[in-house]
């Protein structure tokens, strides 16, 4: 009878360990879910804003030069004008670059969720 009950109290205790130590291990996976989350939630917010509200028109053309068609040196003219090109070049591909970016962090965002929703389908699925 004393073998029964401590069979009973061992029987009885081993699913409350194994529950508790499933529910920390959920916490712990919900924790990491949601910190992975907001760093992607944060890339995307900081991407998209440089990519489509920052949007910077060339800074070298708002300085306005109006002094380029009085320059008297033709030699001038095309340095300055071969500047304004290179820098122009420039500009386009930094622009390129953050939409590049914006591209890259949208599909490894839509990758996670996506990843995440089968996974937690198929833990469903398997209770």
């Amino acid at each position: 009878m004393a073998e029964e009950k401590a069979q009973s109290a061992t029987e009885n205790e081993t699913p409350a360990e194994i529950k508790v130590e499933v529910l920390k291990r959920g916490i712990k996976r919900n924790t990491l879910w949601w910190a992975i989350l907001a760093v992607y939630l944060v890339l995307f917010i900081s991407t998209g804003c440089l990519a489509f509200i920052v949007r910077d028109v060339n800074p070298v053309l708002k300085q306005g030069f109006n002094g380029l068609s009085q320059q008297p040196d033709e030699t001038t003219k095309t340095f300055i004008i071969n500047l304004l090109q290179d820098e122009a070049e420039e500009h386009k591909k930094k622009d390129g670059l953050v939409l590049q970016s914006f591209n890259i962090v949208l599909g490894s965002l839509l990758g996670f969720l996506s990843a995440s929703a089968v996974s937690r389908g198929s833990e469903k699925d398997d209770s």
